[in-house]
């Protein structure tokens, strides 16, 4: 979380929760990870994804946690510094896989774009004029018109510049094309209440009405996969940013479900916070298939 690495004195609710840092609230996060480390040589990692709440007593020097459903299931990692300490808990849960050397260089863009060509181009001319280091122009609005193969090749050959792009979000717009097909889907591809009808709900600053995609179900991301990431990805276009993975704005969540959990039932709430890494890695899986990354 964006409080201090010193947590003593702290307590902590962790609970995603999509927010803007500069409003002020410190202890909130878009990614929640249960884990923590001592100066006295140890880690704690709570394996469960429902809310908890940590206090770090610092007159006692006493931790406890709580969490509100499921198994109390604590991982223990003992070791004499940080570096070891994180190689043995990213040895249990996993480890990035290196990106393209590109991918570490500079990248420009912004939230919300022209979705031509030309502003890719645009601001290489002027970064290369500038004599200013650039790898990467970040697109967060885009069309399929723009995302061709002839189009990021000639960025490439021209100007050495890739393309990345905020490919994912968790949500479909209400009756677009898209959104018919995941509501016929046999059980749906969205949210859904207690008498399985589609949700639909305003957020995001978005003017229409949108619903969460169950990202949790196989069937529904391939889906969502080839509708809307395939073809870029194809083209050549490195999946960026995928944003709004909190599930701030669906309503009444205790009673709203996915679909995919029918005995029992999943709501909203409880699967809150795992909501973003299943929607992660809808895209990230296939799309390393896809490209034949691993």
């Amino acid at each position: 979380q964006r409080t201090d690495i010193d947590k003593r004195g702290q307590t902590l609710e962790l609970w995603n929760t999509d927010t803007d840092f500069h409003a002020g609230n410190l202890g909130a996060a878009y990614k929640s990870v249960p884990m923590y480390w001592s100066s006295a040589g140890y880690g704690v990692l709570l394996n469960n994804a429902r809310k908890s709440i940590w206090k770090f007593d610092g007159s006692s020097a006493r931790t406890s946690i709580s969490v509100d459903g499921g198994e109390f299931d604590l991982y223990v990692f003992v070791a004499p510094n940080a570096k070891e300490l994180i190689g043995r808990y990213t040895e249990l849960t996993g480890r990035p896989a290196l990106l393209p050397k590109w991918f570490f260089g500079y990248h420009q863009g912004g939230a919300g774009n022209p979705s031509e060509g030309s502003y890719a181009t645009g601001i290489g001319d002027a970064m290369r004029a500038l004599s200013l280091p650039i790898d990467v122009v970040y697109y967060d609005s885009w069309d399929d018109a723009t995302f061709t193969k002839s189009f990021v090749s000639s960025v490439w050959d021209v100007q050495r510049l890739r393309i990345s792009a905020g490919l994912g979000l968790p949500f479909s717009t209400a009756d677009d094309a898209l959104w018919r097909k995941l509501d016929a889907m046999s059980p749906k591809g969205h949210v859904v209440d207690g008498d399985n009808k589609t949700l639909r709900y305003t957020g995001y600053g978005m003017g229409s009405s949108v619903t969460e995609i169950d990202y949790f179900s196989p069937a529904v991301a391939d889906l969502v996969f080839n509708e809307t990431w395939k073809k870029p990805i194809e083209s050549g276009v490195f999946a960026g940013m995928l944003d709004f993975g909190e599930l701030n704005f669906v309503p009444n969540p205790d009673r709203a479900f996915f679909p995919s959990f029918s005995t029992p039932r999943r709501s909203v709430t409880e699967l809150h916070n795992l909501f973003g890494l299943a929607y992660t890695e809808g895209l990230v899986a296939r799309a390393s298939k896809l490209t034949g990354l691993r």
